[in-house]
């Protein structure tokens, strides 16, 4: 068993952070644009979230640590389940899991944002996150 590159990891998990941001860009800002503004429009006496670019910036950190974590996921499960497409799927479904499918029963436990807001979410990014996982695998090797 070797050991995790470490470079690599850094690198496929920078390209997989870029991909999921502008994936969760797609999602938010295309196809949930007008639900989204629909919800600020109905709270927002009550909630009242960063300027646009500090948002922004916030959800490019979160994408690239996500990255980096489906990365480091993927390399560790890499030496059991063995390189390849289906071990960085793998190592995508598990940070989709911890990381939007938990957020998403946060969200529906709080009943802050609305049903079709989350489920939408929820299904594209189970799709999408193993995709950016996927092709940052592709510029690890140990």
């Amino acid at each position: 068993m070797g050991s995790v590159n470490t470079t690599r990891v850094i690198m496929g998990g920078i390209a997989a952070g870029i991909l999921i941001y502008f994936f969760e860009g797609l999602v938010h800002m295309g196809l949930l644009h007008h639900d989204w503004e629909a919800w600020k429009t109905s709270v927002g006496a009550v909630i009242h979230g960063p300027a646009k670019d500090i948002s922004m910036a916030l959800w490019f950190v979160y994408s690239i640590i996500s990255g980096l974590l489906g990365l480091w996921i993927y390399a560790g499960i890499r030496p059991r389940y063995g390189a390849g497409p289906r071990t960085a799927i793998y190592a995508g479904f598990l940070l989709w899991a911890a990381t939007h499918f938990t957020a998403a029963l946060d969200a529906f436990a709080m009943g802050v944002i609305p049903h079709k807001i989350v489920v939408t979410e929820l299904a594209c990014m189970a799709l999408l996150m193993p995709v950016a996982i996927l092709v940052g695998a592709y510029l690890y090797k140990e």
